[in-house]
């Protein structure tokens, strides 16, 4: 090759010339194929995909498109572990991750997961090394399951080379989930050990800002009642505060998404999401990039506190106590929610507190909520540094039929005991017996 200069990736052409310069064939593509292991050659008087093959006639056999197939069952049963097959052909000779993210078509809500050879995961995360390619080819099966779903699901295939971040989505595929009569019970679950699973976080995020990261819960039979939240480095120096959750009852499943404060640091790299508790802990990485600008908060001379009910009836009532170490005047103002698959604003309350002084504030807000199991979230903003902090309490609503039961029974109650003390009928008989005697008793006086 005359004044050969090397080829581009992408966007590049070929031009070949016999010896009298006549152009007999030219190719350009605007495609990268390199990362793939693949080449581009002539086969059948036309230019396709291919693996290469140096010092070697072109395997012009087969194509060598990539072919990726997706084998599942239209239908399946809310609760029960079905199988997800993956066949692919014309792929680079590798070992790669699978991940088959599996939402509600409607809301987008993550509602799958798959079994990674030793526990259920969220279908947020990879497989790793679950599928290699050996001479262009794979296959893999995976089982999954969708959890107290009834509706239509959505299936996010991707594939991604192990080790590296290369990675590929295909197309998306549907099922139907079906859950009638099939929703599993706190009380079916009342043996079992507690669950903690991280099913949502960022990839990434730079330092300074706040990341949002999704969790399931599960209390069962143990002492412990708290959870923490935070992130770390490789040597467990934790780069974020650490976010706290309360779940005062036992047997109780719970849905909680936690904001996290990183700190302003300038260290970029992999750093770890941990979730531990109730004799639990779950991970997931992410990339952390410098801070951009300083940002430290001053929450540190406020100290706040909380009584929160553990059951809420038809009424949340929550104490909150401020004590102040500032020495200026601070407003804040404090937002109430109640969490579960979606949030509901409760109540939003603004407050004053004076330097070195400690402020108690009482909350009752009437609810109009389905019974069952629910995060409480309080968020203070700080009006002067324009900062938020959240806290996050496990709750349960009842069932207000119940309670409306309850309450009449009590009211009943009262009216029967107000009739039987002043109705006249009914305690005619001691009267009459009563005037007797008093009669009886003043002819005898008379009489001495």
């Amino acid at each position: 090759v005359i004044g050969y200069r090397g080829l581009n990736d992408k966007n590049d052409s070929v031009f070949l010339y016999d010896n009298s310069s006549k152009l007999i064939s030219n190719f350009s593509w605007n495609k990268n194929i390199k990362s793939e292991g693949k080449s581009f050659c002539f086969c059948n008087n036309s230019y396709k995909t291919c693996f290469p093959t140096p010092g070697k006639e072109n395997d012009c056999s087969g194509s060598s498109e990539k072919k990726f197939q997706l084998l599942y069952p239209s239908t399946v049963e809310c609760n029960e572990n079905f199988t997800i097959t993956i066949i692919v052909d014309g792929f680079e000779n590798a070992v790669y991750d699978v991940k088959i993210d599996i939402k509600d078509v409607v809301t987008e809500k993550r509602i799958g997961k798959v079994w990674n050879r030793t526990k259920w995961i969220s279908t947020y995360s990879y497989v790793k090394q679950a599928l290699e390619v050996q001479n262009g080819t794979g296959e893999i099966s995976l089982w999954f399951k969708i959890e107290d779903f009834n509706g239509t699901a959505i299936l996010l295939p991707k594939l991604r080379k192990t080790g590296t971040d290369e990675s590929e989505t295909f197309e998306e595929r549907y099922l139907t989930v079906n859950c009638e009569d099939k929703t599993e019970t706190d009380t079916e679950r009342s043996e079992e050990e507690s669950f903690l699973e991280i099913t949502e976080a960022p990839e990434s995020a730079r330092f300074g800002e706040i990341v949002e990261v999704s969790l399931d819960v599960y209390r069962g039979d143990t002492a412990k009642h708290t959870v923490y939240v935070y992130v770390q480095d490789m040597e467990k120096r934790k780069v974020s505060e650490k976010v706290t959750l309360h779940f005062n009852e036992k047997f109780r499943s719970y849905k909680a998404s936690v904001k996290i404060k990183l700190k302003c640091l300038n260290e970029s790299g992999s750093y770890e999401i941990v979730a531990e508790g109730l004799g639990k802990e779950d991970k997931e990485k992410i990339i952390l990039y410098s801070c951009e600008e300083k940002n430290e908060s001053d929450f540190k001379d406020i100290i706040f506190s909380f009584k929160v009910p553990n059951t809420i009836k038809n009424r949340l009532d929550v104490t909150l106590t401020l004590t102040s170490r500032s020495t200026e005047k601070r407003k804040f103002f404090v937002y109430f929610s109640l969490c579960n698959n979606l949030c509901y604003e409760i109540e939003t309350v603004s407050l004053e507190i004076l330097p070195f002084q400690t402020k108690t504030t009482e909350i009752s807000k009437y609810i109009e909520l389905s019974p069952g199991n629910y995060i409480l979230q309080i968020t203070v903003f700080d009006d002067k540094n324009k900062e938020e902090k959240t806290f996050y309490f496990g709750t349960r609503v009842k069932e207000k039929k119940q309670e409306i039961e309850r309450n009449s029974s009590y009211s009943l109650a009262r009216e029967k005991i107000y009739e039987k003390s002043f109705s006249l009928l009914e305690n005619l008989p001691y009267i009459i017996v009563s005037i007797a005697s008093a009669f009886v008793l003043y002819l005898i006086i008379k009489r001495f």
